[in-house]
């Protein structure tokens, strides 16, 4: 499901996947930190018990996942590496000529908190 890419756009995921009854999922991964949050109070305000009837994981492992509750599950992303890696590419990318393109990965981490759960029956 599409949204914006702020609370309101994970409270309107909520309010649209809470439609499907039983067809509904259960767990929600938000594109930022902030959609899960945004996702976590949609979810209380219908009364569905996080983790024990659905999942939530966010991205980007900011401070405030430390601070709602329950705790959430995010997956860190090593944005500082990533931007040294680019800067890296794009120094060697106009110092020679005819570079190649390339891609290079970075290991996340998954920082399992208190929104996530075994899948429900």
């Amino acid at each position: 499901e599409y949204g914006y890419f702020s609370d309101e756009g994970g409270y309107y995921a909520v309010q649209r996947m809470t439609e499907l009854g039983d067809e509904a999922p259960t767990a929600y991964y938000a594109a930022n930190d902030l959609m899960a949050f945004g996702i976590l109070r949609g979810l209380r305000e219908k009364g569905v018990s996080v983790p024990e009837q659905v999942s939530v994981i966010g991205t980007n492992d900011s401070g405030a996942c430390l601070h709602v509750t329950p705790t959430l599950t995010t997956l860190h992303v090593p944005y500082a590496q990533m931007a040294a890696q680019a800067a890296e590419l794009l120094i060697q990318a106009i110092e020679e000529e005819n570079t190649a393109c390339t891609q290079r990965y970075v290991d996340c981490e998954l920082m399992i908190r208190q929104s996530t759960g075994p899948c429900p029956d």
